[in-house]
């Protein structure tokens, strides 16, 4: 007994504590519902940044009134303090969109900051920019416009001068991290010429940065020449400390020179001379250089002029294989054509071509006047028709309907539609081998005549169903 009662107790105790658990929850949840959704509209206008000192008042006002919340403080302390808050985001969502207007330079280039990486590689700078448009955006709230304008264009220029700082830093920074690694390296001793056309070749290339930051293509030419050089002034520093320490004579240097030419000379299948000094087989070699050259440019020459025989052959080639498969089918659908045209009677059905359609005119069939159902005495002619059909299995089928002119216009449309529509059901259901999509109906109703309607006989030519085979090549 004990034993039930306790677990009774412990129940209750653990379902009052689950459902006081939801009631909080739900007593939070539209307690802070209006201030929630009123911070998040001024998160989404950027308030944090252009309505500074309002927002950060409603942060302040919130998550005091969130931790009395928790605490468990009396709902008219917690009440005033999210009240607050309100009134502080209420005013940040309605004043934003006018800071942004006023400091819409200023936002541009802190983007363009932004996307030069500004924030990571000149936090100083950035900083700085960051501190002014607050400052900005502080004197828009308290009614200073003038200043608040003032100010933002100082922030503006700071972030031009900070996205600068970073596109130096991005386009120049390996090449400034080179020339200053040789400086240390002091190879202003024994390559001064190179070092200083690495620093020319840098400050050229910051110069044109400075005049176009948006188009940098020839500012990073320089970087990678300034790059190069300062690497080039280490080398040179590096060949003449080794020839220091080797003690090696001119003689030898001069040697070991033309040996190096000479090495290049029989890549290209020459052996230089150097009787009369080390420039003559200099020349040796760059005449030998010129004219592999001038034998690849006649050669390039060759191969630009057979790719382009080769193309135009091959354009040829394509055309006639087009030509070839155009006869291919033509030849087949003439011999299908008599097949067809052999069938029938042409008292009953003349079978004819107009360019990519074959047409079958059934001139014996006949509805009754103002009917679409057909009559048992034209099946026969539908099955010579079916069976035409199937000599085309993949072809589009289309059922044509016409009337004479007799009746109204309106009437004759729907009349010729229905009757068209009717042998196509016909034909779909005795023709399961081929898709619906594959045969259609369509009325032409009085307009397509191919006899006067003045008189009995033309009337009835132009009573008609034509079955249209589509035989365009794919």
């Amino acid at each position: 007994m004990k034993g039930i009662l306790f677990k009774v107790i412990l129940t209750f105790i653990v379902s009052n504590f689950y459902f006081s658990t939801l009631l909080a929850q739900n007593s939070r949840s539209s307690l802070f519902a209006e201030v929630n959704m009123l911070k998040e509209q001024a998160d989404n206008q950027d308030a944090e940044m252009l309505t500074p000192s309002s927002y950060e008042k409603g942060m302040e006002y919130l998550e005091k009134a969130q931790s009395d919340f928790e605490k468990g403080k009396s709902l008219e302390k917690i009440q005033k303090n999210i009240d607050k808050a309100t009134g502080e985001f209420e005013y940040c969502v309605e004043h934003a969109p006018e800071a942004r207007t006023m400091f819409n330079d200023a936002l541009d280039a802190r983007s363009a900051a932004v996307e030069a990486g500004s924030p990571d590689n000149q936090e100083e700078m950035w900083n700085d920019a960051e501190k002014r448009l607050n400052h900005a955006a502080e004197k828009l709230e308290k009614g200073k416009e003038s200043k608040a304008a003032s100010v933002s264009e100082e922030a503006k220029e700071q972030y031009q001068s900070t996205e600068m700082e970073s596109i130096k830093t991005n386009v120049f920074g390996e090449a400034e991290e080179m020339i200053d690694e040789a400086e240390d390296n002091k190879v202003q001793k024994t390559a001064e010429k190179t070092l200083d056309g690495a620093e020319t070749s840098l400050t050229k290339g910051v110069t044109v940065a400075e005049a176009s930051r948006y188009n940098l293509t020839e500012a990073e030419m320089y970087a990678k020449e300034a790059e190069y050089k300062a690497k080039q002034s280490m080398a040179i520093n590096k060949e003449v400390k080794e020839l220091k320490k080797s003690k090696a004579s001119k003689e030898d240097i001069i040697l070991g020179h033309q040996s190096d030419i000479a090495r290049i000379g029989s890549v290209v299948g020459i052996s230089p001379a150097f009787d009369e000094g080390t420039a003559n087989g200099v020349d040796e070699v760059n005449s030998a250089v010129q004219a592999l050259r001038d034998s690849m440019d006649m050669l390039m020459g060759t191969i630009d002029e057979l790719q382009g025989n080769l193309d135009e052959y091959s354009s040829e080639i394509g055309s006639l294989e087009e030509v070839r498969a155009m006869l291919a089918h033509e030849r087949e659908v003439e011999a299908k054509f008599n097949e067809v045209f052999n069938m029938f009677n042409p008292d009953e059905v003349e079978v004819f071509r107009q360019q990519d359609k074959i047409i079958l005119r059934m001139k014996s069939f006949a509805f009754p006047i103002g009917s679409a159902e057909i009559q048992q005495s034209n099946y026969a002619t539908l099955r010579q028709v079916e069976n035409a059909v199937r000599v085309f299995p993949t072809n589009e089928i289309t059922v044509e309907g016409h009337t004479d002119s007799s009746g109204g216009e309106k009437a004759n449309q729907k009349l010729s539609e229905e009757r068209a529509e009717a042998v196509k059901n016909y034909m779909s259901a005795n023709l399961p081998e081929y898709d619906a999509d594959h045969i259609k109906a369509v009325g032409y109703g009085e307009s397509k005549p191919i006899a006067s309607n003045d008189t009995k006989e033309g009337a009835q030519m132009n009573r008609r169903i034509d079955v249209v085979i589509d035989v365009r090549r794919d």
